[in-house]
């Protein structure tokens, strides 16, 4: 039995007790059913930032989205049922440490910013990119004459997850800019939706899906990326034999087209465009 197979089997019976598995209602990489069961045999807990429309969503009884397609197209290629899968929603400051600390096995949704090179802490380990573009702001559609770039920021409020590095690249960008941090992307629109901020930093697939949720005009992103930024996979620091199995099934993913299936739907539900699949992070033979 692989390290994996062993540290799911002993979670099953706990996280039966505390999580249920939702199943994508997306089609690119399931067959479009959304089931609430608890997990038969050894479960895959799958960490996901949930609350980010496009991307890791719960509606009703299941999770959709992007992250949540690529998480069910790595657990597949693991040897993984979806009825085995357990969604666990963990926020960008607390990542590191529920990898690091096994309360999930594999992070969908890890973003951070550069090529990927220092993105993680030696508690974790990256297994590969799916999602590469910028960071960009979120403000209301009728401030968008206003706010035309991260730079005119100076003086005025941006609101970013706690955790996130999205703070710390716009401060580079506006050096006057008023940070405030909140738990969730989610709050953070609400803070923008209310007057309480100016604009919403994070990065642009993550912006799309909130600005086509709220309806077209009320919320609009730049367009303007200041900084590059990527979404990827990350598992437990040193955990070399599980990130270059999820990288191989990374490039499964592009190569039998699912990946351009699944960026299609992106498109057409947020208007983010995914552009190309990243190139691969981890140098994996293809035989594995």
């Amino acid at each position: 039995m692989t390290g994996i197979a062993m540290r799911a089997s002993r979670r099953t019976a706990a996280a039966a007790l505390c999580a249920v598995v939702v199943a994508s209602a997306a089609g690119c990489a399931t067959d479009g059913t959304a089931a609430v069961e608890l997990p038969v045999g050894p479960a895959l807990t799958v960490g996901v930032p949930g609350g980010q429309p496009g991307l890791a969503v719960l509606r009703g009884e299941g999770y959709e989205g992007f992250d949540i397609d690529v998480a069910e197209y790595i657990a597949r290629d693991l040897g993984y049922a979806r009825k085995q899968i357990v969604y666990v929603p963990v926020d960008a400051a607390e990542r590191d440490r529920a990898v690091n600390e096994g309360v999930v096995d594999v992070m969908v949704g890890y973003a951070a910013v550069g090529d990927g090179t220092d993105a993680a802490s030696d508690d974790v380990e990256i297994a590969g990119a799916y999602l590469s573009g910028g960071l960009d702001l979120l403000i209301r559609g009728d401030e968008s004459g206003d706010i035309a770039s991260a730079s005119s920021m100076d003086g005025r409020v941006a609101c970013t997850s706690r955790g996130a590095a999205a703070a710390t690249a716009l401060r580079e960008a506006a050096p006057g800019v008023a940070i405030q941090e909140r738990d969730s992307v989610a709050q953070c629109v609400t803070a923008l939706m209310i007057g309480e901020a100016d604009a919403v930093a994070a990065d642009g697939a993550v912006l799309a899906g909130f600005a086509a949720e709220h309806g077209e005009g009320y919320l609009v992103t730049l367009g303007r990326p200041y900084a590059d930024s990527w979404r990827g996979v990350a598992v437990r620091g040193g955990d070399d034999e599980l990130a270059d199995r999820i990288a191989l099934a990374l490039r499964a993913m592009v190569a039998d087209g699912t990946w351009d299936a699944c960026a299609a739907e992106l498109r057409a539900g947020t208007g983010y465009d995914p552009g190309e699949a990243p190139a691969p992070m981890r140098d994996v033979p293809s035989d594995g």
